[in-house]
């Protein structure tokens, strides 16, 4: 474990500083896979910092939930913060936000579901507590995002709600997260 912390450490230090030329040509050279591969092929793909990631696991019932790492990146090109899902096996990126105020126009004229309400949504499914949420555009839709702490399970999970609808989009288990608190 103590091996796996010092290789995202160096990770987390390094990779932020290669050029754009620097990771490309790594990434098609290497073909990596795993969390390397992910980092690689996410910085190829969106040039930038890397905040933070979480290792997170889909909420399925079954003997092999799917592993995935969540990243927060701050684009280099414009300053947006995105967050990009990537497995770990195919290196396929799913799942692409832009994380947004609740005040941001977009976010705000097209969100029919107030957060308030987006709140008691999410009391009828879970009698966790909440212990962060942010908002963000999913191919332009406003999404509400809930990290919940499930005291009786002790895990935390992930809930996106539609800010449109108020239908549950996805529920995700965290494993854990490495970087910057969000804003």
């Amino acid at each position: 474990m103590a091996k796996f912390i010092l290789l995202l450490t160096i990770f987390g230090y390094l990779l932020p500083t290669c050029s754009h030329a620097q990771v490309a040509d790594t990434f098609t050279r290497l073909k990596l896979k795993g969390f390397p591969g992910c980092v690689l092929k996410i910085l190829n793909k969106y040039p930038g910092a890397i905040l933070s990631v979480e290792a997170e696991r889909t909420k399925k019932l079954g003997p092999k939930p799917e592993l995935f790492y969540e990243f927060d990146v701050e684009l280099r090109l414009d300053g947006k913060i995105i967050e990009i899902e990537c497995n770990p096996n195919s290196l396929e990126l799913l799942d692409y936000e832009e994380e947004v105020h609740i005040s941001d126009k977009r976010f705000s004229e097209n969100a029919l579901i107030s957060l308030k309400k987006a709140k008691l949504l999410l009391k009828e499914k879970t009698k966790g507590e909440i212990i962060e949420f942010e908002t963000s555009l999913q191919n332009g839709r406003p999404v509400y995002e809930f990290d919940v702490f499930e005291k009786e399970q002790g895990i935390e999970v992930e809930y996106e709600i539609d800010g449109v609808t108020g239908l549950f989009l996805e529920s995700e288990i965290e494993l854990f997260e490495i970087g910057k608190s969000k804003p």
